[in-house]
């Protein structure tokens, strides 16, 4: 990530928000880099436990920074290729950092609850106690899935991931922030097959599906404003030997011919005045937003979108529209994964989008973490 900002030009790397992404990537990896120790008790991994959630937490706010120093320095960067190039790369690193502590954390979280369940005598009973002080605090309880203790999961990866059920899981949240923006939503339909399971990451997908549920459900309500009776959004799970497919469809009027090539440009929205004024006051009230969120939380906390949402939440990723970041961030995410993002567009009828997943257990080669 260092490397990856001292290549920006000059005029871009010097602003401020950059320059904070800049100076903490600097820090921790000199932390990491003096942390020389070979970790062979329980003491020596709580020390490192803790420098490894102290780099979540920098995590935490990074994709809001980036937004905001690309946006500020957007009028000497005129060049939109250039742009995505760059934040393609720097968010793909950052993922790839995230998922390595995250997966770092589970791992221990996993083996403490192992060890607990096991260490029944009282000769182990101080060791369990010591154990327990590596995960009591919150910045370690708070991070990840809250189902890293199923049996299924190695780490972040389960070994049977459900496509299905966190597709109702994103369709649920996205449901309530549509309500919450419009007083209607869609219904959400999914079909194929609906009970496949195979290994897999969750954590990037809890980002990638709402957003692409998000998009699919305004378009809908927007088009069919006024009308007693929304069309569904539909889901199709497609699985074969090499990848799984997700097709997500609306029947929100299609992306106009003079937008197909912009839609996966970072800061373009289709949304309009009144969302700029949203997103405007949105980052402007941090308090508001947070206060909001507690309609969503019963949702929202039962998913890991924490991982990558929750670091920009204060800049409206879990509202509606109108940041111009989820696609371009979505693709940018399933194609360090191995997958892709593409989409098909019905003027006047609707919208297809494909997303496409490599499967770990046979292109491992392809996934880059």
């Amino acid at each position: 990530m260092i490397k990856e900002l001292r290549n920006l030009p000059f005029i871009v790397a010097i602003n401020p928000s950059m320059l904070d992404i800049h100076e903490r990537c600097v820090r921790f990896f000199r932390h990491f880099e003096q942390f020389d120790k070979e970790i062979k008790d329980i003491n020596t991994e709580k020390q490192f436990l803790k420098l490894v959630c102290d780099m979540l937490e920098m995590n935490r706010d990074l994709l809001a920074l980036l937004c905001d120093g690309f946006r500020d320095s957007r009028r000497y960067t005129k060049n939109e290729d250039f742009i995505k190039y760059h934040l393609n790369r720097i968010l793909s690193a950052r993922l790839g950092v995230r998922l390595l502590c995250e997966h770092h954390i589970a791992l221990n979280k996993q083996s403490y609850q192992n060890n607990s369940l096991n260490d029944q005598t009282t000769s182990n009973q101080s060791e369990v106690k010591n154990k327990s002080d590596v995960f009591s605090s919150d910045e370690v309880l708070s991070q990840g899935s809250g189902s890293i203790s199923d049996e299924n999961c190695v780490g972040i990866i389960h070994k049977k991931f459900s496509p299905k059920r966190l597709i109702e899981t994103s369709g649920r949240l996205v449901t309530r922030i549509c309500m919450d923006k419009y007083s209607v939503a869609p219904k959400l339909k999914i079909d194929g097959h609906t009970n496949a399971q195979f290994p897999y990451i969750p954590l990037p997908l809890e980002y990638i599906l709402p957003e692409l549920l998000k998009n699919a459900f305004r378009a809908t309500c927007e088009h069919h404003r006024g009308s007693s009776l929304l069309p569904d959004v539909s889901v199709t799970i497609a699985m074969n030997d090499k990848d799984c497919i997700f097709r997500i469809r609306d029947r929100g009027g299609g992306i106009p011919h003079s937008l197909n090539n912009k839609i996966f440009d970072y800061h373009f929205t289709t949304a309009g005045d009144e969302s700029s004024k949203s997103q405007n006051d949105t980052s402007k009230d941090d308090n508001s937003f947070f206060s909001s969120m507690g309609k969503y939380n019963d949702v929202y906390n039962n998913m890991a979108v924490g991982m990558i949402c929750e670091a920009s939440s204060s800049r409206g990723l879990a509202v509606m529209h109108g940041y111009g970041f989820g696609l371009p961030t979505s693709k940018a995410y399933a194609e360090y994964l191995g997958g892709s993002l593409t989409f098909q567009s019905m003027q006047g009828i609707g919208s297809d989008f494909y997303l496409r997943l490599a499967l770990l257990d046979t292109e491992p080669e392809m996934v880059r973490i």
